[in-house]
């Protein structure tokens, strides 16, 4: 692994650090809800300025399918509910069944700047529900 590969993934693994514990504060609150679209929204947007480098939130099923709106600092748009997510780059390799996982970089179809997607599983118990970013 050369300089720049080890930089990278030395990066991403801060960042995970950072996002790792609100995400999952979020994801079990979300789970508390689930599937309720406005509840979602509601946890959703009050997080969005809590957790560090966050410019999107929004939550699908285990099916690909987003069920939140876009959560955006300036507020939801809600016509990404329902959208079919499975093209995503960051759903490709689906998701994970615990925890967090950071994705490649790759350029946004809602912002169309490069990002990367923080991945956390929303569980009830045993039962994967969706995901969160």
């Amino acid at each position: 692994m050369n300089f720049l590969q080890q930089t990278i993934l030395a990066k991403k693994a801060a960042l995970a650090d950072i996002v790792g514990d609100p995400m999952a504060k979020l994801a079990k609150a979300c789970a508390a809800v689930w599937p309720d679209s406005d509840r979602i929204d509601e946890i959703l947007e009050s997080a969005i300025g809590g957790i560090p480098s966050c410019h999107l939130l929004y939550a699908w099923d285990v099916n690909g399918i987003e069920v939140s709106s876009m959560m955006r600092a300036e507020g939801p748009d809600r016509a990404w509910r329902g959208r079919d997510l499975n093209d995503r780059p960051y759903l490709k390799n689906h998701l994970p069944f615990q925890g967090i996982m950071l994705s490649s970089v790759y350029l946004s179809m809602y912002t169309y700047e490069f990002c990367l997607t923080a991945l956390q599983a929303v569980r009830r118990g045993n039962e994967l529900l969706g995901g969160g970013l």
